[in-house]
């Protein structure tokens, strides 16, 4: 898939199929709908 820098912010996944942009954040909505993010994201819990 296609990596986009993640920093402090949050990602909304739009049933647009466009890539929605939240702060400092980039993410792109995969074909299933679902707004995908760096793996930094997950590890940043």
């Amino acid at each position: 898939g296609q990596r986009a820098p993640v920093e402090v912010g949050i990602v909304y996944s739009r049933p647009s199929g466009r890539e929605a942009r939240q702060g400092v954040v980039e993410c792109r909505v995969d074909r299933r709908g679902r707004a995908t993010i760096a793996d930094l994201a997950g590890a940043a819990r």
